[in-house]
């Protein structure tokens, strides 16, 4: 692993240096072994008067994506062991899935393997890329998430590139990370992304953009990595997910008369892209969460963004604000958190924790 950097800087190398890395590139292919979880989506779906999953189109997945990638890559032997714990399309995710998923990983020898590869759908991608971000943190073996725009049947489905992707940079990787490769339209390369980075795709789009941008990409030869440094989480979860979760999203003349809350319940009300919210039904909808026993939290917001009145409003009355995490890691955070009964100082250290640094 990693030795895929000799080719990919192309320095100082002469001919028979140049051979010698390529032949160890290969054997490094050749020796891989890949534990393939399907879980349904989009890569595994067929058109028919919709797009849909089906159980023929799902068993097929692993065989599409593999005799696809050997057919392309005919020099790389990868092995692959296939694993397929659900097929579902993503919009129908539920925490039990996401449990199952887990335990299916939990399951594996990592001695077994160089890396695993998830093929997911597209419209929850970006919140399953968080929680096996966050997760799996520490984990000995990269993992990969895999979706694909369209069928793979269809012309331009990016999920053969993505798959493919995802072994270059799994054979690449000097840190075990978990990672999304996703090819957007109209670009020659596969973006790779961090999970704990990720965000949903774009509204009316098939691209994917983070806060922060990719790690990395693969142009169909090379992979292409920044550096980056892994702050270890020394904080194992269960895979427990909190049930009395909410979120609300912030409109013009949002009113929140006609919520009522328990106590115990947690809500995550997320902000304007400036970090900003209407400020005064905001307070005292903030003040009658404290009052009743409701634990309240905003994002997502910049630390190093000087607030607006309206956010500062918010801070002086006590509100929690999560910085510099997306919306998707804050909802994890906090559905592992709280699903894992911790203790509020452990939960408000996990909020603030930077994990990925680079």
């Amino acid at each position: 692993m990693g030795l895929i950097f000799a080719i990919i800087l192309g320095i100082g190398l002469n001919i028979y240096e140049l051979q010698v890395s390529l032949q160890r590139t290969l054997e490094g292919f050749s020796r891989m072994n890949i534990a393939l979880i399907t879980t349904g989506g989009t890569i595994a779906s067929v058109v028919e008067t919709s797009i849909q999953p089906t159980a023929h189109s799902s068993a097929q997945t692993p065989l599409l994506l593999v005799e696809h990638f050997h057919q392309t890559h005919p020099a790389f032997g990868v092995t692959f062991d296939h694993f397929a714990p659900y097929a579902i399309l993503s919009e129908n995710l539920t925490h039990a899935h996401w449990k199952h998923l887990i335990t299916t990983i939990e399951s594996l020898d990592t001695a077994l393997y160089d890396g695993i590869i998830i093929t997911h759908g597209s419209d929850t991608l970006g919140y399953s890329a968080a929680l096996l971000g966050l997760y799996f943190h520490d984990y000995a073996l990269p993992i990969a998430l895999v979706a694909s725009n369209y069928p793979l049947s269809h012309p331009h489905a990016n999920g053969h590139a993505n798959f493919a992707a995802a072994l270059f940079a799994m054979n690449a990787l000097v840190t075990p990370l978990v990672f999304v490769p996703y090819q957007n339209p109209n670009s020659a390369s596969v973006a790779l992304y961090a999970a704990l980075e990720m965000t949903q795709i774009g509204q009316l789009t098939d691209s994917v953009t983070t806060p922060l941008g990719a790690i990395g990409s693969y142009d169909g030869q090379n992979v292409t990595l920044l550096p980056y440094t892994k702050i270890a989480l020394n904080a194992p979860f269960a895979p427990l997910f909190y049930s009395d979760f909410f979120t609300f999203t912030p409109y013009p003349s949002l009113s929140y008369e006609r919520f009522a809350f328990q106590p115990n319940d947690v809500i995550l009300h997320t902000l304007y892209h400036s970090g900003t919210l209407h400020s005064d039904t905001a307070i005292a909808f903030a003040q009658k969460c404290q009052a009743n026993g409701v634990a309240l939290y905003f994002a997502p917001m910049s630390a190093t963004s000087t607030p607006y009145a309206t956010t500062q409003a918010l801070i002086d009355a006590g509100a929690t604000l999560i910085v510099d995490t997306t919306i998707e890691l804050s909802t994890v955070k906090l559905l592992l958190a709280y699903g894992n009964a911790w203790e509020r100082d452990a939960i408000e250290h996990l909020l603030t924790q930077k994990l990925l640094v680079r």
